[in-house]
């Protein structure tokens, strides 16, 4: 009788534990969007701007010539690991306004009269579009919404005035930013242009760069004016407006994109990427790695 008490209360203790366990598990997204049918892929290669000029925050201490017999070299290595990627398209940080300007230079190129500036455009997606045989190379950049469109400049910089002395933690983020990029411009001296290209990549550079977004100027906010919101909105705005682009010359599943772009566009486009149900998201530290 005891030993029949002990069975029933084992098998009990087993349906319990089972029902436990069943409780605990995490509920798993079902597949109602049929992602599986097929998506389109986008490679995204962040980059540094080759002929900088000056338009951003940080300006360049060391410079590189792209044009050199030593970096020549290694755009073609570039090109030849990107070849195996076999993109259908590529789009490059180009003003969508200025397609057929971008059109008659790479026709120029293909005919042999354009010689390449040193610029990433026209080093990476020309050159790697020619060895493709493309047609054509893609303007996917654009301009991003402002706020700000009806403030003068005076009542703009009477709002930025007002809340430049909120209460902000870690005044320094500028002066701890700089070293991050100076280091970063730094490593142009020291190491191969693939091996920069794969810091610039990577998922803690990206993270931390993007990261310069969401503080200094972001937290100029007080009461209902959320200036700081407000003025990194028109960043967002742009990196989304190129999504919608890339969006635009994806005719079919089988396509196969790479974007070449500064890498500070690079964490709200791939964000997008990879939350698409549309697209694949293809890492480009995969074919930048020696084989």
């Amino acid at each position: 009788m005891r030993n029949l008490y002990l069975i029933k209360l084992t098998k009990s203790s087993i349906i319990i534990a089972l029902a436990l366990l069943i409780s605990t598990q995490p509920i798993k997204a079902q597949n109602f969007l049929n992602e599986n049918d097929g998506k389109a892929q986008i490679m995204i290669l962040g980059t540094f701007h080759f002929k900088d000029k000056g338009l951003d925050s940080y300006k360049p201490q060391y410079n590189i010539d792209i044009l050199s017999e030593e970096k020549q070299a290694e755009v073609k290595k570039i090109i030849k690991l990107l070849e195996s990627y076999e993109p259908t398209k590529i789009a490059v940080e180009v003003k969508t306004n200025r397609q057929a300007y971008l059109d008659s230079l790479y026709n120029e190129y293909l005919a042999g009269t354009f010689a390449l500036p040193s610029n990433e455009i026209y080093q990476f997606g020309f050159r790697l579009a020619r060895h493709l045989s493309h047609e054509k190379v893609y303007a996917i950049d654009v301009k991003g919404r402002s706020y700000f469109v009806d403030l003068t400049q005076e009542e703009y910089d009477a709002r930025v005035q007002k809340l430049k002395n909120t209460n902000l933690l870690h005044r320094d983020w500028n002066t701890r930013y700089k070293k991050l990029y100076t280091y970063g411009d730094s490593l142009k001296m020291s190491h191969s242009l693939r091996e920069h290209l794969l810091y610039l990549n990577s998922e803690e550079r990206l993270r931390k760069g993007h990261g310069h977004y969401l503080v200094d100027t972001f937290k100029f906010s007080a009461g209902d004016d959320y200036l700081g919101p407000d003025m990194a909105t028109r960043w967002y705005n742009r990196n989304l407006r190129i999504f919608s682009n890339l969006q635009r010359i994806t005719k079919t599943q089988n396509e196969k994109i790479l974007l070449i772009i500064g890498a500070g566009h690079v964490p709200i486009i791939r964000h997008a990427v990879e939350s698409s149900p549309e697209y694949q998201l293809v890492e480009v530290s995969e074919y930048l790695q020696i084989r």
